[in-house]
């Protein structure tokens, strides 16, 4: 990727083609709708080095995947049967290739998608089929609910996949790859005997959930796992990101404060239910551990890194006077739950923090960062006026119904844009990624109207009220100031 001026006019060529200048404000570039007739849920996003994006998730219906390593899925013996899905779209937004993930067990969601160096594709999720992973570290399910991971090649071949767990519930949340191409999985198990060689590794409190993080090779072998959480309570591990020195950033909730250990805690009353992120070392070793809320309810959903080993949390709170440094921090006035997003320097210490939403109810589910430190945050909000400005959709639409929302905040924490996203019947942005350009996000979700998707590989709504379309949205965008940022 390199930059060329031609006529005074800046153009950035891409995979061998020239792409223009991005808008003084940001647009619509494409959409698509994903899926069939029986209803999916668009969970994840990631984009590869050559601009070409991948959605994951979990679909209802039998007959719309091609070109991938599993594309025949029978009929579903349950109502709430699904298979997880991974499908692959060009820069321009057109079908690659698609696949099913999983086999016919009785629920199986793909939550995360990331792409390595080599752009090939990691997915994690949660599955009650025992049979169908080989190659990794796990062939076997120790229980009717595993977490699970494949990896693809970019051509959409399986190469390694692995059940993650013990001998109870297990769920793979979250997931990114380091520069060497080891992969982190985060989630929540109910198991206390399975993770070794990591900071925490002898939790086995029954009748509660623990958070943890697996770190994989390449090849998709145990190199070490770790419990997040303390011997009461609840904790779950809903995110991870890696830093550029190799460290790892893991994010979620927790319900109990025992393994606090002279850390960052913000907040003055911080309640039982409080938002975390943890800092480990490429070995595992726990570096620092920050938490953060009020005197209600905190969680963390998304995370994203910068190139200076600065992290940004993306969540949810129910709870007034912790927030500080950025674009809005006093909530609005009876407000019931809002998004927020937060940004902890590399040693953990808060930079920044800002409420997202209105009155009523809001989440922020997804956080990414660009090379220019500017950060992206999407979700979905029931509100009509909560400073949405300066993107293409300021009037929340099909109102009073769920929207999803898209911000961009400077690396200050202030706001440079937001829009609303979807139409007439709801929607919900589960997830947001930039693409190598470093400046247009690409956000997925899942929606169920049919009036506002152009431009992609399928623009038929095939849903219905019951049953949304997972979708894909990608958003042509500058830099505030002086156009593009060189990198």
């Amino acid at each position: 990727m390199r930059w060329v001026t031609i006529a005074a006019a800046t153009m950035l060529v891409w995979a061998g083609a020239y792409l223009p200048e991005a808008p003084a404000s940001p647009e619509p570039a494409w959409s698509s709708y994903l899926g069939g007739p029986d209803g999916e849920n668009g969970r994840g996003v990631a984009v590869d080095s050559a601009g070409n994006v991948y959605a994951v998730g979990s679909t209802h219906s039998t007959d719309w995947v091609s070109g991938g390593w599993m594309t025949e899925l029978e009929a579903a013996g349950h109502p709430a049967a699904s298979s997880g899905f991974l499908v692959k779209l060009g820069p321009d937004g057109q079908h690659l290739w698609s696949t099913y993930i999983g086999r016919r067990g009785a629920f199986d969601v793909a939550w995360a998608v990331a792409v390595d160096a080599e752009d090939s594709v990691i997915v994690v999720g949660e599955t009650t089929e025992p049979t169908w992973a080989s190659g990794g570290w796990m062939d076997e399910s120790r229980s009717g609910e595993s977490g699970f991971a494949a990896k693809f090649t970019p051509d959409g071949e399986h190469l390694w996949s692995t059940y993650i767990g013990g001998e109870g519930l297990d769920q793979a949340l979250g997931t990114a790859v380091d520069a060497e191409g080891n992969v982190y999985v985060v989630g929540v198990t109910a198991a206390g005997e399975w993770v070794s060689d990591g900071w925490t590794t002898g939790w086995n409190q029954q009748w509660t959930h623990a958070g943890f993080v697996v770190k994989l090779t390449s090849d998709g072998q145990h190199a070490w796992s770790s419990y997040i959480g303390g011997d009461e309570g609840r904790a779950r591990a809903n995110a991870v990101a890696t830093g550029p020195d190799g460290n790892v950033f893991v994010a979620g909730r927790m319900t109990a404060g025992d393994w606090i250990e002279d850390d960052v805690v913000m907040g003055d009353d911080l309640a039982d239910t409080a938002g975390f992120v943890v800092k480990l070392a490429p070995d595992g070793e726990h570096q620092w551990s920050a938490f953060f809320g009020g005197d209600s309810y905190e969680e963390v959903h998304g995370l994203g890194a910068d190139g200076e080993g600065n992290v940004i949390a993306a969540g949810q709170t129910e709870s007034e006077g912790w927030v500080s440094g950025g674009w809005t921090v006093t909530p609005p006035e009876g407000f019931r739950r809002a998004g927020f997003a937060l940004k902890l320097d590399h040693g953990g210490a808060h930079l920044w923090s800002t409420y997202l939403g209105g009155s009523s109810v809001d989440w922020a589910l997804d956080a990414a960062v660009d090379c220019s430190g500017n950060t992206f945050v999407t979700g979905r909000t029931a509100n009509e006026e909560w400073g949405i400005s300066g993107g293409w959709e300021t009037d929340l639409p099909g109102a009073p119904n769920m929207g999803g929302f898209l911000v961009k905040l400077d690396p200050e924490g202030s706001h440079i844009w937001s829009s609303y996203l979807g139409g007439e019947s709801g929607d919900t942005a589960n997830a947001v990624a930039v693409d190598p350009s470093g400046h247009s996000p690409v956000v997925a979700g899942h929606t169920w109207s049919s009036d506002w998707i152009s431009g992609g590989w399928n623009t038929e709504f095939s849903g219905g009220p019951m049953a949304p379309d997972a979708f894909v949205l990608r958003v042509r965008s500058g830099v505030a100031g002086s156009g593009w940022v060189v990198h």
